[in-house]
């Protein structure tokens, strides 16, 4: 009996902001890469969206990360990356910048897959997302200056 064993996992927002085809694309993938972002090929987001996703951005690539789209709400990774960060992941909206950040620099390998993603929630829920990470940054400033200075 020939059995196929998967240790990797995905985490996908509840508001499902990918398709399905994309998710096994992002499963795929964790066959290369011990973590997987997915990046935004198609963007039907409002303007003031983009922008603040922008600005996000910006912040990441001062960390030295060149990845656009830590947030984008669909995960893929491999279960040695977890098993060692989850003791100082933070729990809420910015876990997987602190992960991303490890992973990169550990040395393990990141891949992104683009995708299509949508997002249907009103411009006032998202208004309140961002000041919400805005807030979450500040609090996570002192692990992401841990990771930079020590290899945990």
């Amino acid at each position: 009996m020939n059995e196929y064993k998967f240790d990797g996992y995905i985490i996908v927002d509840a508001d499902l902001p990918v398709k399905l085809s994309d998710i096994l694309r992002v499963r795929a993938s964790l066959e290369k890469a011990d973590l997987v972002l997915v990046k935004r090929s198609i963007d039907d987001r409002p303007l003031p969206d983009r922008i603040l996703t922008m600005a996000f951005y910006m912040f990441v690539w001062m960390l030295g990360l060149r990845y656009r789209d830590i947030q984008a709400g669909v995960k893929g990774f491999r279960r040695k990356l977890i098993l060692n960060t989850y003791r100082f992941l933070p729990r809420g909206f910015l876990g997987d910048l602190v992960l991303t950040y490890y992973a990169v620099k550990n040395g393990f390998r990141v891949m992104e897959v683009p995708v299509r993603w949508s997002d249907k929630r009103d411009w006032s829920k998202r208004l309140y997302l961002f000041l919400k990470i805005a807030f979450e940054l500040i609090q996570i400033l002192p692990t992401i200056m841990k990771l930079a200075l020590y290899r945990i």
